[in-house]
């Protein structure tokens, strides 16, 4: 049954349509395995290089041949323009404070309020007010309040054996920065903005099913965003996720719990004052692997994700890997 599961997380990424691995899509979400309340501070690293179409030659290696290089024009419509480059990249840091409660045996509620730094990095410059060179831009600040609420369906169990599945829905707060400016005081690009300055809705469904030692979670959420900040909309996502896991006691407070599994993520072209972006969208494949340390009330996550395939819209800079740390505090009785 585990293996069919597993299959079936990879045949829904397989059959979505070409569409792209966003930025800002979906926030990690942590698997509960435990049904309990918890605080948490969680902090997660992304990082995007590498262009799939620049075609450069190999004996490539100054900044100055571009007649390989495509011109990209950011979607502020500033007049600022970039030669790409294939040392060109950009980071994403999140440091998210998230709370998880359970109300009664079934019900969970769920709020996630992030600060986002993004940083972005040109080699070549050119077309912009006044000319640069290899050009770091970093944009900090509160991002958008999430709140989600989930119901917990007992649907079998027996000894240790037990399948649960939670269905749920969520909603995206316009509360974050969107109108960060560079020195000049022109906006940056909406991407990589801390907030939205937009509403989105998310709908999610879990499974999680556990025997003795051993557990298997897997499920998926949809979002559809509204037009924001600049008359900015970032495509529709969706991501679905397949996990592996098993519980090893040390001792009679400590518990590892060594993890692999598949995240997929897809996402639409984004679209600005109605027009479709080329330059945004697509899908991605991730291989993950991770572990939790659980004593007595506290838990230390772990989670790295390395791109197994991706499929993005026109030329874009490619997923390097994501890495998800997390403290959680876990109190309560566990729900179920």
């Amino acid at each position: 049954m585990l293996k069919k599961l597993l299959l079936a997380v990879v045949a829904c990424w397989l059959i979505m349509p070409a569409a792209t691995a966003c930025d800002v899509c979906h926030l990690f979400e942590y698997n509960n395995r435990q049904l309990r309340n918890y605080v948490a501070l969680f902090y997660q690293y992304r990082v995007f290089n590498g262009y799939q179409q620049l075609q450069m030659p190999a004996s490539f290696t100054a900044p100055g041949t571009a007649r390989n290089q495509r011109t990209l024009h950011e979607p502020e419509n500033n007049g600022f323009f970039v030669n790409k480059h294939r040392y060109d990249f950009e980071t994403y840091q999140t440091l998210e404070l998230r709370g998880h409660f359970m109300l009664g045996q079934n019900w969970q509620l769920s709020a996630l309020m992030p600060y986002e730094k993004s940083t972005v990095y040109y080699r070549e410059v050119v077309g912009a007010t006044r000319p640069m060179a290899d050009s770091t831009f970093s944009v900090q600040g509160w991002g958008n309040v999430t709140l989600a609420l989930g119901r917990n369906w007992q649907l079998y169990a027996s000894g240790t054996q037990r399948h649960i599945i939670t269905p749920g829905v969520g909603v995206v707060l316009p509360t974050g920065a969107y109108r960060q400016t560079d020195m000049l005081g022109n906006p940056h690009d909406p991407v990589i903005q801390p907030g939205t300055g937009a509403w989105a809705f998310l709908a999610r469904l879990n499974y999680l099913y556990t025997w003795q030692q051993w557990g298997f979670s897997a499920g998926g959420s949809y979002k559809w965003n509204t037009e924001g900040g600049q008359d900015y909309a970032f495509g529709n996502s969706l991501n679905v996720f397949g996990t592996l896991y098993r519980q090893w006691a040390v001792g009679s407070s400590l518990v590892l719990v060594p993890q692999v599994g598949l995240y997929a993520e897809q996402a639409a072209a984004d679209a600005l004052r109605g027009n479709e972006q080329p330059l945004t969208g697509g899908s991605v494949l991730f291989a993950t692997g991770g572990l939790d340390v659980n004593w007595q009330n506290l838990t230390l996550t772990a989670q790295y994700q390395s791109t197994l395939a991706e499929d993005l819209n026109g030329n874009q800079l490619g997923n390097a890997g994501r890495l998800t740390l997390g403290l959680l505090y876990n109190f309560g009785a566990a729900a179920i």
